[in-house]
């Protein structure tokens, strides 16, 4: 028993309670006590996707393939709650800019693949690897209660000799050459950012408000998508080509994406109970209601 706490006790017996003096000096042992404690909250070492292989040569991860993390706080949380942030789509932004130790590291500048990895990692620190939320039914639109176990998520990283096979040649610094089926063109096409995803939810968020009726998202992704046509950068070019290519040519470039896509794979099989129908690759959209599925 520490000697305040028997002071108290033998005062208590004796039926004299402390004076004012002798609780201001208590309280202020009890405080300067806290002040002595380190509350800083471990890190954890996160496998990056990408592995570092396709960010340029004075990005901080080049060739760089994990990064450290702080585990979420109590703090991290209200940032994941402020209703600011998440009418603007920062939330997730300034939650990975609190954990990346590194502060060199950007959160705009990460691959997306890279940013979900951490997303999954974030929230397995914070809350377990057990996520509960609810799925509708892609067939009977019923929907039930879901768990995913993010404990079994696996990394989806880029085989090069895969890709060659598959006839997309990288060509290093985020780039990758294909030839579109009908037009033979030659178009270099990059690996989107943590920019692009934040302008893409921004334009969506617009198109809401504004109730146009001409939905045009697969060409803005297509812009975004293409760095260059038959060697030239031109965007009056990158924009003729969105606009005007063969839905041909179109999937070809978005299946090409998907090859070269490095990312975490948090999918898992699902089965209505409703209906019995199954799908292997269910998947979870990573957004802030990622970490508040019952909000």
């Amino acid at each position: 028993m520490s000697r305040n706490n028997r002071s108290r006790l033998e005062n208590t017996k004796n039926n004299k309670p402390e004076t004012s003096e002798e609780s201001d000096l208590v309280l202020e042992e009890q405080l300067a006590g806290l002040e002595k404690l380190s509350f800083s909250a471990p890190t954890e070492i996160i496998d990056l996707p990408s592995e570092g292989k396709h960010y340029p040569e004075d990005h901080p991860l080049h060739n760089v393939s994990q990064i450290e993390i702080r585990f979420m706080t109590a703090k991290d949380e209200d940032i994941l709650a402020s209703r600011s942030l998440l009418k603007n789509g920062l939330a997730l932004d300034r939650l990975l800019s609190n954990i990346i130790v590194d502060k060199r590291i950007k959160p705009e500048q990460l691959l997306v693949g890279d940013r979900n990895a951490l997303i999954v990692a974030s929230r397995i620190t914070g809350y377990g690897t057990e996520y509960k939320t609810e799925a509708k039914c892609p067939s009977c639109e019923n929907i039930s209660e879901f768990t995913y176990d993010l404990g079994a998520a696996t990394l989806k990283t880029i085989d090069e000799d895969e890709l060659e096979q598959e006839g997309i040649r990288i060509t290093g610094n985020n780039r990758f050459e294909i030839t579109l089926p009908v037009l033979k063109l030659p178009v270099s096409i990059r690996i989107l950012d943590g920019i692009d995803e934040l302008e893409i939810a921004k334009k969506s968020r617009a198109k809401e408000k504004s109730k146009k009726e001409v939905n045009n998202d697969s060409v803005d992704l297509l812009r975004r998508m293409i760095v260059s046509v038959a060697g030239t950068e031109s965007s009056d070019i990158v924009d003729k080509l969105a606009n005007g290519m063969t839905a041909r040519d179109a999937k070809y470039i978005r299946d090409a994406y998907a090859k070269i896509s490095c990312d975490i794979d948090i999918s898992q099989h699902f089965e209505c109970s409703e209906c019995e129908y199954e799908r292997e690759d269910m998947g979870v959209p990573l957004t802030a209601a990622f970490f508040w599925p019952d909000r």
